[in-house]
């Protein structure tokens, strides 16, 4: 019961504390190369299940 309450506050203050750090020269960055963020998407939508997806197959 106590599990169902304090892992979501902890995990919204968690977030919330990281998102605080943020400035706008890190969303800045982004767009002056947006190839970084291509290609952590590329491997995080396509590469990673497809490992995930090896490794239970094997």
């Amino acid at each position: 019961m106590i599990e169902k309450l304090l892992l979501p506050l902890g995990l919204a203050f968690i977030m919330a504390s990281m998102g605080l750090t943020l400035h706008l020269r890190n969303f800045r960055a982004v767009f002056v190369r947006p190839s970084a963020l291509m290609l952590g998407l590329f491997f995080q939508i396509i590469i990673l299940p497809a490992s995930a997806f090896v490794l239970l197959v094997l």
